[in-house]
């Protein structure tokens, strides 16, 4: 009966997709199985996977939406208009400044 290799961490990084830091993670959270010799990790790929796949998978949290003084910000900036106070503040300005009004 033939061992299975250990790896290191990048190549099991690059095997499952990962950044090294991920596996870091996972390790000093004890979410994956390796072993340590000193300060090295060393991972058995099968062990890994199987480890994941039995991991409870959980929908992606939906972003927050934006509530009291911060959405009603957000409303009035969406909701600004071509003859808002800000925009005839730079056509006077550029007015003042002689320089000509051209769309961008």
């Amino acid at each position: 009966m033939e061992r299975e290799k250990l790896v290191d961490i990048g190549t099991l990084a690059d095997h499952l997709g990962v950044q090294q830091s991920t596996i870091y993670a996972w390790t000093h959270y004890k979410k994956i199985p390796f072993y340590k010799t000193g300060k090295l990790l060393r991972f058995k790929i099968s062990d890994v996977e199987a480890c994941l796949l039995s991991l409870p998978h959980t929908k992606p949290q939906q972003q927050a939406q934006p509530t009291g003084q911060d959405s009603h910000r957000k409303e009035k900036i969406r909701d600004r208009g071509k003859d808002s106070k800000v925009d005839r503040l730079v056509d006077m300005a550029m007015k003042e400044a002689g320089i000509k009004n051209t769309v961008l």
